[in-house]
């Protein structure tokens, strides 16, 4: 992609060379002739100081909050914030795949990996190929990747969704974490969905969040900042209404294992043991109609889970709850 295409996601500038660029990184070791590097300020190291390795390496174009000592031939583009800077520069090499996908983004203090992973697994077993990122790695097609954190660094979610759109996976959850929201790694993505699943104090303290405030106003933006048509919540966590008082989604809809007026309810909850091991039973009720579920985790809190699932698969993506129930 040309340089002043792709720097014209951040501000105009003058004087852009006639180069592409077929990189953007955050990591001087990667840097090359046709890569952008962006110097991230983090909280151990500060990326400004690695910029003359990148140089070195051939790299003449720097994103940068800061003036770093480079020569005089290094084009400097200065910005108030490089973490969101990157995930602009990231959405633009890679051409906005998610504006061309289906995304469902779950966010949560526990069960994002649980619910993530049975959605997709639903929506596979229903007919609509459906890739996984999150704590368990990168999945879709027959491609499984492992990851260090559980939402990965802006260029490689950019990257893994167009790679997924060429594999003819236009689907796919994704785990969002607060340090992913804190450090604008999801910037510039598109979710149709949204998901919350429960919120009690975590990832509070150093090289973290400050304050429990402060973690739960991370989490608040995949609801307000990513122009979601659907979200969905978990109704029995009493942080639910401070999520929705906060979302602008055009339709809201609620989970729940206690208030039967919820669009979608789940009761009879019982332990199995069966020779196939521990799992447990519950019933689905949606418009006065029940379905029978049987899942191999066992726990409400797996209950509650699996309803975040199958209302997402049922009302998003139209597949029939009773054929949903038996994918689980």
């Amino acid at each position: 992609m040309k340089l002043n295409t792709l720097l014209g996601s951040l501000a105009p500038a003058q004087n852009i060379p006639d180069i592409t660029v077929d990189t953007v990184t955050e990591n001087a070791s990667r840097a090359h002739a046709h890569a952008i590097f962006v110097c991230i300020c983090g909280a151990n190291v500060d990326g400004h100081d690695f910029a003359p390795i990148a140089y070195e390496k051939g790299c003449r174009v720097f994103v940068a909050q800061k003036q770093p000592a480079l020569p005089s031939d290094a084009l400097v583009v200065q910005t108030d914030d490089a973490r969101a800077a990157l995930a602009r520069l990231a959405c633009t090499l890679y051409e906005n795949p998610s504006h061309r996908m289906h995304l469902i983004g779950i966010t949560g203090t526990k069960g994002k990996t649980t619910t993530a992973q049975l959605l997709a697994h639903i929506l596979n077993h229903g007919g609509v190929p459906c890739g996984y990122i999150g704590t368990n790695g990168i999945s879709y097609a027959n491609v499984t990747i492992p990851t260090r954190n559980t939402t990965p660094d802006a260029v490689t979610l950019q990257k893994t969704l167009c790679d997924m759109l060429e594999a003819g996976v236009d689907t796919a959850v994704i785990e969002v974490s607060s340090q992913a929201l804190m450090q604008r790694r999801a910037d510039g993505i598109r979710f149709e969905s949204v998901l919350f699943t429960n919120l009690s104090p975590d990832h509070i303290g150093q090289n973290e969040h400050p304050d429990f405030a402060h973690y739960k106003a991370c989490k608040e933006r995949l609801f307000t900042d990513f122009g979601a048509t659907y979200a969905l919540f978990n109704l029995d966590d009493a942080a639910t209404p401070d999520m929705l008082a906060h979302t602008t989604a055009a339709r809201s809809m609620f989970c729940s294992t206690k208030d039967c007026n919820a669009d979608y309810f789940a009761d009879r909850i019982k332990l199995l043991d069966t020779r196939a091991g521990l799992g447990v039973a519950f019933e689905l009720q949606k418009n006065n109609e029940r379905y029978p579920c049987t899942l191999p985790l066992i726990g409400s809190v797996n209950v509650a889970n699996a309803l975040l699932a199958l209302a997402t698969a049922n009302a998003v993506f139209g597949i029939e709850l009773a054929n949903a129930a038996r994918a689980l």
